[in-house]
């Protein structure tokens, strides 16, 4: 029998299961070997499909990225962009071989402009966001919007809404191109918002405070623990309170929401001064808790370069072009309608005064009848015929000397005159500025009798050529040098008021000269009167009875805090003025006096800009190649001399105009008219104030001018609403004497929005004596200030500030430019008078014609009693003063991604 093994043996229903099993096995594994392909390829889609959306994104951000840029840039290339030209910004899409997108849109759009080619519709409305939010501005408004195509045909599409913001600089509190600096001393409280391009220095002195009300804004370091000297200021004992608002209004009234930004600890958003990064020398470290506390714990309200803070420039400022051309000439050769000719006071205005050495350099040139030289020559040999007055001369010394057996001496002069001692010295005739070279001397006479030669030597204690125009409302400019003129330029000893006119020449606008007091050498007014006439101020006789107006402005004269008694000044420090009798402007401009006033325009600027510049004594600048409205001498701070000492070194803060010289090239042009042996004199020669510096002719570019009888009511207003206001642009310092838009009574109405641009502007009260800054020069005994009041906006330069000097005895403060609380500039003792003060306080530039940095409080000045508030009226853009200057901010209020 055969036998089968067990193992063998297979029942029937089991034949095939294991084939089945392989193939399910099979099937399974098939199936997800193709559901992992299909996911693997789907992934592939999805990505690439997002890796296009992705960029395409991108390519659409860039896109409008670039359109910002371009449109930022066409603000600041344009002065009044028109719908045209942002429309062409169309055409300049990112390349495709850059970005790897195409734009099948890429649109500005101006809601509201009409066709062809216009201006964009603006409103006056407030700015919605940004830094900025809660200013007044004018605004244009404009829709963004960009398509973008990815190569692998994805799209994406943005829209942003901006803002173009023209910002008007007087809304602002304070503002400073350069660092800020508040150290006060006593308690201080202006309100309005402050800004500054650079750092904020802020300090107080112990047991004081420094009380703000609304947003400030740092586009650099907020510091609490040095000035901007480098000095400590815990050390000075500097720990008063700085009290910033934590809300709107938070330190308004009971003061609600108003937290102390103390210096221990320090509270500021760097520790040992700037950081590197807004600072070239910093050396500061960055404050941790800034952050929060300006964000959170202040809520915003103040704001550094970290935390949001940005700057707000001028539309015309470039890389060579600085904000100082505001109130500069143009360039020869410059077009009005270019961005930074467009910006110019001097185009903006209706009114324009101009002096120079050169009458080529005037409107119409050498040959225009009404550039005219002030000297009795040419039209006026016999005198300018004053209306209602009669003939007057040009202010004319005279010197007559008498020589015998080799011995020479010097005759009294006209009217026991004593001070006519020395000839003016000119210039060799290839560096000689006035026109003929030989002015001021006029020709000499030689006559001999008895052995004995007597010369007579006049000179001209004017001299230099002057234009007055004025704009037409059809655009065109009128000369009325000569209708100027004849109402009279001369007054009295002292300067005309509201309660003692001018009662010289009644109806003077511009003021030359002065009658001359002889320094009060002689009894009596030492005045001759002219036999034919009968007067003292007509008439041959009296060609001599004229001083210039000269006043000692210590601060450009005193190179530092040294107070003393002396008969002496420097001749740097000299300076001959042109005073403007406001009132008699404002009658002019009426049509009470003269003829052609009414016809000048006032619509443009919603009131009238006087534009003045005086470039007697200019000297070419070497470095720019042509008169340029600088001083040209730079050499004032030298910190290792005690004496201040020119040292001819460029030290830290003397690089006025920043083009990296030490500019001296002015110096061997002062002093001319006082005997000073030139060359080799520098502006810290000194001469006798009384005898010398003030009856004579003032050489270099050494000239200012001055606003007299500006009182309440006294200011021009358009003619036809009795609104609108005045302002003057001047391209040398500025000086408002008395009270301005104000009387004793303060600030009330009629008053006029105005303001006062220039290199510097320095207020003097109404008991400042152009006498007193002669004998008083370096001691503010002698120069007792009364109680004044001032309403207007201000806008000028300030000094640079450096690192406070070693020397023994230097002021604590010395370094800094003063501060916020000394920006108003002072020359006398304010000790117990009151300043009050309603404007806005706006620095610009550094001033490049009046070099002489801050100095306090013995030599310059001493301290008012600061009674200062911001003008409210110029929050509202109708009530702001003509000329006002505008920032340019592109804003972005909204953006969104359209699906």
């Amino acid at each position: 029998m055969k036998t089968i093994p067990l193992a063998r043996i297979v029942p029937k229903s089991q034949k095939g299961v294991a084939l089945v099993a392989v193939l399910l096995l099979l099937a399974l594994m098939s199936a997800m070997a193709v559901a992992l392909v299909y996911k693997v390829n789907h992934e592939q889609h999805l990505q690439s499909a997002d890796s296009g959306n992705t960029a395409a994104y991108y390519g659409a951000e860039a896109g409008m990225e670039k359109m910002m840029a371009d449109l930022s840039l066409l603000y600041t290339q344009v002065a009044a962009p028109t719908t045209c030209d942002i429309a062409n910004l169309q055409t300049v899409p990112p390349p495709q071989s850059v970005v790897g997108n195409t734009y099948p849109e890429y649109v500005f759009t101006v809601p509201g402009a009409g066709g062809g080619c216009v201006a964009p519709p603006s409103t006056v409305q407030t700015i919605s966001s940004g830094p900025n939010a809660g200013l007044e501005a004018g605004i244009v408004r404009l829709s963004l919007q960009v398509t973008a195509d990815s190569q692998a045909g994805d799209e994406a599409r943005l829209i942003r809404n901006v803002e173009v913001a023209q910002i008007p600089v007087f809304q602002f509190g304070v503002f400073s191109d350069s660092d800020l600096s508040y150290f006060p001393g006593p308690n201080f409280d202006f309100a309005g918002r402050v800004q500054t391009n650079g750092n904020l220095f802020l300090a107080e002195g112990a047991g004081a405070t420094l009380t703000f009300h609304s947003p400030i804004r740092a586009a650099g370091d907020v510091v609490r623990d040095q000035l901007a000297n480098g000095a400590s200021t815990t050390a000075q004992g500097r720990t008063g309170n700085i009290l910033v608002p934590t809300a709107p209004n938070g330190c308004d009234g009971g003061q609600p929401a108003c937290r102390n930004l103390t210096v221990n600890p320090n509270d500021g958003s760097s520790k040992g001064g700037p950081t590197p990064t807004y600072s070239p020398n910093g050396t500061g470290t960055v404050n941790p808790i800034w952050n929060s506390l300006s964000t959170s714990t202040y809520a915003g309200m103040i704001l550094s370069g970290t935390t949001g803070a940005r700057q707000l420039t001028l539309s015309f400022v470039q890389p060579g072009v600085g904000p100082v051309e505001i109130v500069r000439r143009p360039l020869p050769g410059e077009a009005p309608t270019s961005l930074v000719g467009e910006s110019r006071l001097f185009n903006q205005a209706q009114i324009h005064v101009l002096l120079t050495d050169d009458p080529a350099e005037l409107p119409g040139g050498a040959g225009d009848p009404q550039n005219i030289r002030l000297a009795n020559v040419q039209l006026y040999t016999t005198g300018v015929p004053v209306a209602g007055v009669g003939n007057t001369f040009f202010a004319e010394a005279v010197k007559t000397t008498d020589t015998k057996g080799g011995v020479t001496t010097t005759e009294i002069g006209p009217g026991g005159e004593v001070n006519w001692q020395n000839d003016p010295t000119t210039p060799p005739a290839n560096e000689a500025t006035l026109v003929p070279a030989t002015a001021p001397l006029l020709a000499s006479t030689t006559t001999k009798v008895a052995g004995t030669t007597t010369v007579v030597q006049p000179w001209n204690l004017l001299d230099g050529y002057l234009r007055v125009e004025i704009r037409q409302a059809g655009g065109a400019f009128l000369p009325v040098t000569q209708e100027w003129l004849q109402l009279g330029f001369a007054r009295g000893f002292n300067p005309p008021t509201a309660l003692a006119p001018n009662t010289v020449h009644p109806n003077a606008i511009l003021l030359l000269q002065m009658q001359a007091d002889r320094n009060g050498a002689v009894a009596g007014s030492g005045l001759l009167i002219d036999p034919g006439t009968n007067s003292n101020i007509t008439g041959a006789a009296t060609r001599n009875n004229w001083y210039p107006i000269n006043m000692y402005e210590s601060r450009e004269g005193e190179f530092r805090e040294n107070q003393r008694v002396t008969p002496n000044c420097s001749i740097g420090g000299v300076l001959n003025l042109v005073e403007v009798d406001v009132n008699n402007l404002k009658r002019w401009l009426s049509g009470a006096i003269g003829a052609t006033g009414p016809a000048t325009e006032f619509v443009s600027q919603n009131g009238y800009i006087l534009y003045f510049s005086d470039r007697r004594g200019m000297i070419s600048s070497p470095s720019a190649g042509t008169k340029n409205g600088e001083y040209g001498y730079e050499d004032v701070i030298n910190p290792s001399s005690a004496a201040g000492t020119p040292d001819q070194t460029l030290n830290i803060g003397e690089d006025a105009n920043g083009n990296g010289i030490l500019d001296t090239y002015s110096a061997n042009f002062l002093g001319l008219g006082f005997g000073v042996a030139q060359p080799g004199s520098l502006p810290n020669k000194t001469i006798v104030c009384l005898a010398v510096a003030r009856p004579n002719w003032v050489s270099g570019p050494r000239h200012g001018v001055r606003l007299v009888n500006g009182s309440l009511g006294s200011l021009p207003l358009r003619p036809d609403n009795g609104l609108g206001g005045f302002t003057l642009a001047a391209e040398e310092p500025a000086y408002i004497l008395g009270n301005y838009n104000a009387n004793a009574a303060g600030f009330s109405d009629p008053h006029s929005e105005a303001a006062v641009l220039g290199d510097t502007v320095t207020l003097l009260s109404n008991n400042w004596s152009d006498l007193n800054s002669f004998t008083s020069p370096a001691t503010v005994a002698g120069r007792l200030a009364t109680t004044t009041y001032y309403r207007v906006a201000i806008a000028s330069g300030k000094n640079i500030n450096f690192p406070q000097p070693g020397f023994p005895g230097v002021p604590q403060d010395f370094g800094t430019d003063g501060g916020v609380h000394n920006f108003l500039r002072y020359l006398e003792n304010w000790g117990g008078a009151t300043l009050n003060y309603r404007g806005s306080m706006v620095s610009l530039f550094y001033s490049q014609y009046a070099t002489g940095v801050f100095k306090c409080c013995g030599t310059v000045y001493s301290p008012p009693t600061r009674n200062y508030a911001f003008d409210t009226d110029f929050l509202d853009l109708s009530k702001l003063p003509p000329g006002t200057p505008k920032f340019r901010d592109v804003v972005n209020v909204g953006f969104q991604q359209v699906f």
